[in-house]
């Protein structure tokens, strides 16, 4: 759902593969063995790179929700009823 505070121009854009990520920890941990010098570095990464992670779904869901809105609860039908019968105004006023 698109939150209120959002603009909604702001989520056109396809939110970015997650797929490399998969193997990011991985690779993080191989240098850490192959480099000592960037332990400290290697350490902190996998954390970045889970914040990023939550980001971009957060990102992917507004971006979705942007695509294919839910319908409002009280704009169920617009101008026509639930039986999807036009809803004519004069009629409905006309015993007055």
């Amino acid at each position: 759902m698109i939150h209120e505070e959002d603009d909604p121009e702001e989520y056109l854009e396809a939110p970015p593969d997650l797929e490399w990520l998969v193997t990011a920890e991985a690779v993080i941990r191989a240098v850490e063995r192959y480099e000592p010098q960037l332990a400290d570095r290697c350490e902190v990464l996998p954390d970045q790179l889970d914040e990023k992670r939550y980001e971009w779904e957060e990102y992917a869901e507004r971006h979705e929700a942007y695509l294919n809105p839910e319908p409002d609860d009280d704009d169920r039908y617009g101008r026509f009823g639930e039986s999807g019968e036009v809803f004519d105004i004069n009629e409905f006023f006309a015993d007055l």
